[in-house]
Parts: C-alpha cells; sequence; structure tokens
C-alpha cells in the first residue's frame, strides 16, 4: 500500500516511517519540499503548493528527479489565467514529469489567456527537453488568435511532448506544433 503526507506520495509496499514523516512535516513548515530524488515519487499540486504551473517548475528546475520515479504535477479544476505569459516546460528529466489536469473531462479544468493582442504561446517544451506526459487540459484564449500568432501546444527547437487521450485547444493561431526538428505524440486531441 502507498502512504502521502502533504502532497506526496511514496510508491511501494510498507508505510512512510515516523522519521520520515516528521521530516517533511519539518520542510513543509520550512516551505522547502527538499530535493525530488531521494524521497520517492511527489504530487505537486497547483494551485494549493504552487499558485501556478510555472512556478511549480520553477521550484523543480534546482532539483534532480531520480531515475525511477515520478513527478506529478496536479492541477486543480477551475480556470486558471496566464495573461500575458508563456509557460515554459523545460526540466532536464522531464520525461519523468507527468502534467495532469481533470483527464476525464479537460473542460473542467482550463488553462487560458486573455491577452489576445500579443502573440504568446501557451505550454511549450525546448531545446531538447521532454515532457513526459500531459493530459486532462483545455488549453485556450479568451478570442480567437486571427493574425497573432501563438500556438497552444508548442514543441520546439527538438522538443518532444507525450499528450494522453484528453487535450483540447482553441482560439490559438496554431493548435498544437512542433517545430524544429522536434515530436508531439497527440493521436487523440481536439483542436
Amino acid at each position: 500500500t502507498g502512504a502521502s503526507l502533504v502532497g506526496f506520495q511514496q510508491e511501494g509496499t510498507g508505510t512512510v516511517s515516523t522519521t520520515v514523516q516528521s521530516k517533511l512535516r519539518e520542510l513543509v513548515s520550512a516551505g522547502d519540499y527538499g530535493d525530488a530524488d531521494g524521497i520517492g515519487t511527489i504530487t505537486i499540486n497547483v494551485p494549493s503548493q504552487f499558485a501556478t504551473i510555472q512556478a511549480a517548475f520553477n521550484w523543480l528546475s534546482s532539483r534532480t528527479i531520480a531515475a525511477g520515479t515520478t513527478v506529478v504535477i496536479q492541477v486543480a479544476d477551475g480556470t486558471h489565467d496566464y495573461t500575458g505569459t508563456a509557460v515554459g516546460l523545460n526540466h532536464p528529466q522531464g520525461s519523468q514529469i507527468r502534467l495532469v489536469g481533470n483527464e476525464t473531462t479537460p473542460t473542467n479544468c482550463v488553462l487560458t489567456w486573455t491577452n489576445t493582442s500579443s502573440g504568446i504561446d501557451g505550454l511549450s517544451v525546448s531545446n531538447g527537453n521532454t515532457l513526459g506526459y500531459i493530459n486532462g487540459f483545455h488549453i485556450t484564449r479568451d478570442a480567437h488568435a486571427g493574425t497573432a500568432i501563438t500556438t497552444g501546444l508548442l514543441a520546439d527547437n527538438g522538443a518532444t511532448i507525450i499528450c494522453g487521450p484528453n487535450m483540447r485547444v482553441s482560439n490559438h493561431y496554431y493548435g498544437i506544433a512542433a517545430r524544429y526538428g522536434s515530436h508531439i505524440k497527440a493521436n487523440s486531441a481536439v483542436v
């Protein structure tokens, strides 16, 4: 059986020892969730632990994800406004990251950009990085992009993105795009 504590999940058999629970409580109360390696698989919650997806990735940027573990960034239902900023999803161990919203009803977890005056991409992975899994989102803008060149989900410059079966993109000039030697697996995406 697995055990969880303050958003962290340790998989496998047995339970989390009292010593580990105490150390995790100490780290959480100090505002430092520790290094992702050494604590096993973790779940990061947006917005309850980190206000935005970008904040979660910024926190992960200085941490190494141990081989064989997975970091899940779980985004709560609702409309999450990213006006004026693209969200960069790069991480050296990004193949071990799962970014998930509502995997049953993606229209319940909306990522929106309300600034329609400029060409701001939504979510992007670039420069040879990989995002191991993304699913359960409706990526949109408050109005159609028109001639403002924007992409809802972008793999750029040798990047790779693997989409789950429940992704939706609307109102971007390009819904999902892979450029300059990049790859996106998005077999069931609705654009």
